[in-house]
């Protein structure tokens, strides 16, 4: 009977993060797997702005992107544009239970938001906020790096650097030019290979 209720608890337990991914990077990776190593089902929500500065990629092409990356979680929904509808999202699907990932500077100001409205806008029986890591970002590697250095470096037109923070390479120069395009920087975009973009590596998402 415990470990029938102990499988029935995982089941009604979601373990959730949101978050921009403009471009997703290397260091998103790393969010990912504190998710994925968390009790529960992993999701990753994605916010909808977009603005040429801080957020150039258009909805539609970071989810593909993001899928791509991350295919081990679930990622996204086209109805969700705010973390209050992330975590309404998750208890229409049936969760009872929330585990919510944040940088380890955020996890204080999460739990204040999201005990907050529990019960008003949503009712989960238990919620828990933790923490993805710490991040450096004076440090090489994932603890370092962040969007913000990614879309300098597009605009830069860095694409070394900018490779750097991409987690699968397949796709580094497309995303490079898609990130330089939203940011409305319409000089010559790098060469990709003939037919690459035509939906073999990202299809359309299917909703």
């Amino acid at each position: 009977m415990r470990l029938r209720q102990l499988f029935e608890a995982d089941a009604s337990t979601a373990a959730i993060a949101f978050g921009r991914m403009n471009p997703p990077t290397i260091g998103h990776a790393k969010l990912v797997e504190a998710i994925k190593s968390q009790p529960g089902d992993p999701f990753v929500f994605l916010s909808q702005s977009q603005k040429p500065k801080t957020d150039p990629l258009v909805f539609a092409d970071k989810l593909r992107y993001a899928k791509f990356c991350f295919p081990e979680v679930t990622i996204g929904n086209p109805e969700v544009k705010t973390i209050i509808q992330a975590l309404q999202k998750i208890e229409s699907m049936g969760y009872k239970n929330l585990i919510y990932v944040a940088g380890s500077d955020r996890v204080a100001s999460f739990e204040e938001l999201i005990n907050k409205y529990n019960g008003k806008d949503y009712n989960f029986n238990s919620i828990s906020v933790v923490s993805a890591g710490e991040r450096d970002p004076d440090a090489d590697g994932a603890e370092g790096m962040s969007a913000s250095k990614m879309r300098q470096a597009a605009a830069d037109n860095d694409i070394e650097s900018f490779k750097q923070g991409v987690p699968r390479q397949e796709i580094a120069d497309e995303m490079f030019a898609a990130v330089r395009q939203g940011m409305g920087i319409r000089d010559k975009e790098p060469e990709m290979a003939e037919g690459w973009f035509s939906g073999d590596i990202l299809p359309a998402p299917k909703w």
